[in-house]
């Protein structure tokens, strides 16, 4: 049913709007109003816009969107990531609570351009072993957020296997070890100090976030330097939530029809070999032999989940947190369904 929701299963009928909700165009907002069951094709329910309210949608800045939140001006926020998720009001004196979806997706780095000390797939490692993920989430006030080092989640719903995350056995300190006594050898072989660049949204979030990365990276001897606005990148933030809660999802994103410079031959063959599996199990182990087969190349380095946050007064009905980060806002006008 998830997939038949998509946006791009939609149907219309003449090009008539085929929604639950009408829209109004007033100057920048849009005013919706839910339509009464009897204009949807069910039954009339008495006094069913008793307590129905209009829904007034605008599309702000989100400096502004939380300065107007903290003025009254607005009882919702919606659409928070990384980068602005420091600007959520959350005060003593805030009117509204913060919630954080548990959302399921990708949010890591491509390795965009592979050369210099990011050419061989063991430096590349290196970056992932030295990042302290759960540092990430204390630096930027955040609790629930659920780190990976993998490409598919541990943890997604309904997998039939539990898959360990990488280095396990090793704490950051070991980890950093190893990952230092390569760049060690890098520099010994290139006589240069290996220096990244890397690509982030501006915002004061993405800046937590460098900070936290470049610490990371200089306890094992890299510079990391953040890219300006038009300049190309080592890295860039891949920062995007699932479409549906499969291993092949993860795995399609880097398929050599999609994203050639991140795509590994090996992977693509076990993702077709998965779809003429036998039996779940036997699916599982060749979406489990691709995912291998991309983490072996490591030109994706993974943080976690994806961030998503939204804030709203406790008087709002209609409002729940989920795995796609996606809030209707129909439910929001407290109109029964």
């Amino acid at each position: 049913l998830h997939l038949v929701a998509q946006p791009e299963l939609g149907v219309t009928i003449d090009n008539a709007p085929s929604g639950p909700m009408t829209g109004l165009k007033q100057r920048e907002d849009l005013l919706l109003t839910a339509l009464a069951p009897e204009l949807r094709g069910l039954p009339a329910q008495p006094e069913w816009d008793a307590e129905v309210r209009l829904v007034k949608l605008s599309s702000l800045p989100f400096e502004d969107a939380i300065g107007g939140f903290s003025r009254g001006q607005y009882d919702v926020v919606l659409g928070g990531r990384v980068d602005s998720l420091p600007l959520a009001a959350t005060g003593p004196l805030s009117r509204g609570t913060v919630r954080l979806d548990p959302a399921i997706g990708l949010f890591g780095f491509d390795v965009v351009r592979p050369s210099g000390f990011l050419e061989g797939a063991t430096n590349r490692e290196a970056l992932a072993m030295a990042i302290d993920r759960s540092a990430i989430a204390g630096q930027l006030g955040i609790g629930g957020w659920t780190p990976t080092t993998r490409i598919v989640p541990t943890n997604l719903p309904g997998a039939t296997s539990v898959v360990a995350e990488r280095w396990a056995d090793q704490d950051i300190d070991q980890r950093r070890a190893v990952a230092a006594s390569r760049v060690s050898r890098w520099r010994a072989a290139n006589g240069a100090e290996p220096r990244v660049t890397v690509d982030l949204p501006p915002g004061p979030g993405s800046d937590i976030l460098f900070q936290s990365l470049a610490r990371d990276f200089a306890a094992i001897g890299v510079q990391l330097v953040r890219a300006g606005e038009d300049a190309s990148a080592d890295l860039v933030l891949r920062d995007r939530t699932a479409r549906f809660a499969g291993a092949r999802w993860f795995i399609n994103q880097f398929h050599c029809s999609i994203a050639q410079r991140l795509c590994s031959d090996a992977a693509d063959n076990f993702l077709e070999l998965a779809l003429g599996a036998g039996s779940p199990a036997e699916e599982a182990g060749f979406l489990g032999q691709a995912e291998n087969a991309l983490l072996e190349q490591n030109l994706f380095i993974p943080l976690g989940a994806p961030i998503r946050w939204s804030q709203l007064r406790a008087n709002v009905d209609g409002f729940a947190e989920n795995i796609w980060a996606v809030h209707p806002l129909f439910p929001l006008s407290r109109a029964p369904i």
